[in-house]
Formats: C-alpha cells, structure tokens, sequence
C-alpha cells in the first residue's frame, strides 16, 4: 500500500521598499512543499500512487460483441457462462445456491444487493451453482440481524465471481431483445 508523506516549509521575509521618497515594510511569505511516496515498509515507491476508490478492473463480454467495464468483487479470474437476469428484490443467496442456475451468470435488476448480507438459513443448498453474479451496486455495509458474512466474503469462499458497478438496466434490455447471451467474466 502506497501512501505519501508531504513535507511543508512556510519562510517569512521583511522587506522595506521605497515607492518615491516614502518608506513602506511588506512582509513576504513563501510556501515551499514536495510530496514523496513511501511504501508501509518504509521503502520509497517511486512512481506509485494507489487511489482511495476501486476502478474498473473487471469486464463482461458478451456474444454479440458488447463489453461492459465494472468493478469486481468476490473471486478472480475468466469465467464463460450464460447471462440470464432476475426481477427479485430479495433472495440472491438462493439464487446463488439455486440448482436451476447451474453454469449461469445472475444479472440481478434490482440494483441495490448484498445489503443483508448472507447466511446459512437461506440457502437452498450446501452448493452454489452459479457461475457469476452481475449486480448494479454492491452494499458495503450489512443490516440483518442473521448475517453471518458479506456477499462478496461469501462468493469468494465458493469461487465465484462478481462483478458490479455496471448498468444491469441496459444489459437487461438486451437480454430481453436477444434472449439470453453467452458472456465471458
């Protein structure tokens, strides 16, 4: 992890100047900073700057040559499956472990998800069968009572990837157009 130590030197001056036959005293101040990036081991990292917000690091492609640019979250790597959307406001986590989405990624269009956290009460069984979950914006915060991790906690234990921050309306609609299309995470 990057971060950056800044250094800040505040000089003052007394300056007496003539402006026609009349004495006047100006006092000057000069600011002088310079900032150098270290490492969390004390290191100097040049050229290294590390931002305080995730950027988009993952895509999803789709068969009809689409790219869509989001933000990833659970586990990492290439998954191809097939992109299929869900109307449900709640119920991810059976989705999630849901035997009918076998080898699917779930486009959730409600887009606020993750924000009950997961538990083992709601699964539908010990299994995840899905192969990606596309969501609109991910929570980072849990408010039930029964939560036991957080969603992205809880897909990166099983292997499966995530991706967010992504505009599930517009991929919807597609969907609806074309019907359900291959994609690539």
């Amino acid at each position: 992890m990057a971060a950056k130590s800044m250094e800040c030197a505040l000089g003052s001056q007394l300056l007496t100047t003539r402006f026609d036959s009349q004495s006047s005293k100006v006092r000057a101040f000069s600011v002088r900073c310079s900032s150098v990036p270290f490492s969390t081991d004390g290191a100097a990292a040049v050229g290294l700057v590390e931002r305080p917000w995730k950027v988009a690091d993952a895509r999803l492609v789709l068969e009809d040559g689409s790219i869509w640019r989001a933000k990833s979250f659970g586990a990492s790597g290439t998954q191809v499956g097939e992109v299929v959307f869900n109307t449900s406001l709640t119920g991810y986590q059976e989705i999630i472990t849901d035997p009918s989405y076998a080898g699917q990624f779930g486009l959730m269009t409600n887009p606020h998800i993750g924000n009950t956290g997961v538990n083992f009460d709601d699964e539908e069984s010990k299994q995840c069968f899905l192969a990606g979950l596309v969501i609109r914006s991910l929570s980072i915060s849990t408010s039930n009572w029964r939560c036991t991790e957080t969603l992205g906690d809880y897909l990166a234990e099983r292997n499966i990837m995530g991706i967010y921050d992504v505009d599930t309306r517009a991929i919807t609609r597609r969907l609806r157009q074309d019907g359900s299309l291959i994609g690539v995470l």
